[in-house]
């Protein structure tokens, strides 16, 4: 059961098909993020639940292959240098979604700054205009 298991997540079928799932779900947030804004991409692909496993799964599938091929190999480390920058590309992007926070700081020049307004709203009012 273990053996079949790891056979599919090794697979190069599956690393492609993933791959290709994850180029299309970026491609599509790049246009979602352009017509709606930043806002509607994060809710509708980078913080879905969907998209977290594409990740996950993705990662494992490159790890696995790495020994599969043994590409640890002196003969493969191109190739082997690629598997990984992607496990570390995918793992800074979960660290990011987890603890990481968004917001906008204004710089201007020959000055320094250290804070910044978040993206995340944490008080709402609203204000109505009595006539009398």
């Amino acid at each position: 059961m273990l053996k079949r298991i790891l056979s599919i997540f090794s697979s190069m079928r599956l690393a492609s098909v993933l791959l290709l799932c994850f180029a299309f779900s970026i491609g599509y947030a790049t246009f979602i993020e352009r017509d709606f804004g930043t806002a509607s991409a994060n809710a509708l692909i980078y913080r879905a639940w969907w998209f977290e496993y594409l990740l996950v799964f993705l990662s494992i599938c490159l790890f696995l292959n790495i020994f599969k091929y043994k590409l640890y190999r002196k003969e493969k480390i191109p190739t082997f240098t690629f598997h990984i920058a992607f496990i570390v590309i995918i793992i800074g992007a979960g660290i990011t979604r987890f603890i990481g926070f968004e917001g906008m700081m204004q710089i201007y020049e020959g000055e320094t700054e250290n804070t910044f307004m978040s993206d995340n709203v944490y008080l709402q009012t609203v204000v109505k205009r009595v006539i009398l």
